[in-house]
């Protein structure tokens, strides 16, 4: 089954719109977070936003680094998470093409 999330994206320093993108399987290690609540921080996003904080060269990308959500599908070697879970975290697996910026994101992949 194919899965796509949808999230905020700066295409270029000052410009912000919703992209949606593939998320590839959950694997062994892995759970799949639907996301209920982004944290987004205004100071640091607004910066990475107008290019600063390194991000400069980094466009288009994903901002953002923590969340909170249910868990969707937990990887065979998972323990101690289940299906229904809700969880924080940050994620630190790429979106297939774009960047992710400011802590790479959750133990999680989130859709």
């Amino acid at each position: 089954m194919e899965r796509t999330l949808e999230a905020i994206v700066f295409p270029r320093p000052g410009e912000v719109k919703i992209g949606t993108f593939a998320l590839p399987p959950c694997g062994p290690e892995e759970v799949v977070v639907k996301t209920r609540y982004s944290l987004v921080s205004t100071g640091t996003e607004l910066r990475i936003w107008a290019g600063h904080y390194g991000a400069a060269d980094k466009f288009p990308l994903i901002p953002g680094y923590s969340l909170v959500g249910e868990i969707v599908e937990v990887g065979e070697k998972i323990t101690g998470f289940a299906v229904g879970d809700l969880v924080s975290g940050r994620n630190p697996l790429p979106v297939p093409g774009i960047q992710q910026y400011w802590g790479r994101r959750p133990p999680t992949t989130a859709i």
